[in-house]
């Protein structure tokens, strides 16, 4: 491959997982935002609503890991290497455990209620 297309996906790659955590850290603003509206609300003995810091908290980790994996994607695709494949490796395997998980509390948390 030539040198100035390997330099540009490896800018892309580090672009793109910017972007994932940018993701990431607008919902855990969001998420933090949604945790001091419910402790307001259990102080003043309102309903408690945790669904939507749930779903803020849930959706910004599962898009921001879907970045990172583009991202390694992209870059395992142009340049496969060992330490590439087991990164991308990694965040999928991540990517899988953290969704069934996060499915797994929504759907328990729902059945609750």
């Amino acid at each position: 491959m030539p040198e100035p297309f390997i330099l540009f996906v490896q800018t892309l790659d580090v672009i793109i997982s910017f972007i994932g955590i940018v993701v990431i850290m607008i919902g855990v603003a969001y998420g933090l935002y949604d945790l001091f509206v419910m402790i307001n609300c259990s102080i003043h003995r309102q309903k408690v609503k945790v669904d939507i810091f749930l779903d803020h908290m849930m959706k910004s980790m599962i898009i921001g890991l879907d970045f990172f994996l583009a991202g390694e994607i992209i870059l395992t695709a142009v340049v496969p290497s060992t330490g590439q494949l087991l990164t991308l490796g990694g965040i999928v395997l991540i990517r899988i455990v953290l969704e069934y998980f996060l499915m797994h509390i929504r759907k328990t948390h729902l059945k609750s209620r």
